[in-house]
């Protein structure tokens, strides 16, 4: 029997993991900090557990995974719940003692680029080692540690930032004629939502995976390129306005390098730069809202 596929985190991301892993005959859990998201889960064909990371204890202790299950788990931390999830009152170490006790084949831990802090344009990969400069990286930081503590089976995915239908980084603000934050000069990376979730199950499923992975477009972008472009795409005339500082742009100046985890995994992007992929965003935006209509 195949293992048991469980999403703890069936957000953006892990919405897109659980429905690939559901096309592939899997038999699919999916955790959800609410209710109200069980039928539109039912209908993937994905088996919806309650459950919030920052609560106590385990919520509904996972009725539909039993200890003698062999699992492949995909943790998806919000980044809203960063800080909350390592407070003792929430459930992540209660989650890694419970996760520790059962046959779990792999684990993936989805996390950050923010843990390789402040670079100033330096290029770094999944051998790269984590100096966060700031709390938030600190802590996304900790709790890697303390997942690939748990055993030789917990991995780590590092994603630069997603983006896709639905989520195009800066849309809003570049409607409603916003300032954008940041040095236009100071690099992005980027990961269409379709690939970070090729990606994800391509560690989960690789013999040669490293215990830490990253993956990237492998294309940075300068933020002004990208939000010119974006503006392009939307059609505005007027130029984009950026209201730079300096913690702004030293955050977002490291450029991602995936090449040594493609070669390992077996893993490449559809959507080699930002441009391809925002095309394909814009246009399944497009078609949705046209569907909608009729």
């Amino acid at each position: 029997m195949p293992p048991i596929q469980l999403i703890i985190g069936c957000g953006y991301l892990g919405a897109r993991v659980a429905a690939n892993l559901v096309r592939q005959g899997m038999n699919v859990n999916a955790t959800t900090r609410s209710k109200k998201r069980w039928p539109e889960l039912r209908k993937l064909g994905i088996a919806p557990i309650l459950f919030d990371i920052t609560g106590r204890g385990l919520g509904e202790r996972f009725p539909n995974v039993r200890a003698c299950d062999e699992l492949e788990v995909f943790f998806m931390l919000p980044p809203s719940a960063v800080k909350p999830a390592l407070e003792p009152s929430a459930g992540y170490d209660v989650l890694l003692s419970w996760l520790g006790g059962l046959p779990a084949r792999r684990a993936i831990l989805v996390s950050s680029t923010s843990v390789y802090g402040s670079s100033s344009g330096a290029v770094v990969s999944a051998e790269t080692i984590a100096k966060p400069a700031d709390a938030r990286g600190q802590i996304v930081a900790e709790i890697e540690q303390r997942w690939l503590a748990a055993g030789p089976e917990f991995k780590v995915c590092r994603l630069a930032g997603l983006y896709g239908p639905g989520r195009i980084v800066g849309r809003d603000k570049l409607m409603n004629g916003q300032a954008m934050s940041g040095d236009p000069d100071a690099w992005l990376n980027l990961i269409h939502i379709d690939d970070a979730a090729d990606f994800v199950i391509a560690c989960a499923r690789s013999q040669s995976a490293n215990r830490i992975e990253l993956a990237s477009d492998g294309h940075p972008v300068r933020r002004g390129d990208y939000y010119r472009y974006v503006a392009d795409l939307l059609s505005l005339s007027e130029s984009v306005i950026f209201e730079s500082t300096a913690a702004d742009g030293g955050s977002l100046s490291r450029r991602c390098d995936s090449s040594s985890t493609m070669i390992r995994i077996g893993w490449q992007p559809r959507y080699l730069s930002y441009r391809q992929g925002l095309l394909q965003s814009f246009n399944a935006n497009s078609e949705h809202k046209t569907s909608a209509d009729q």
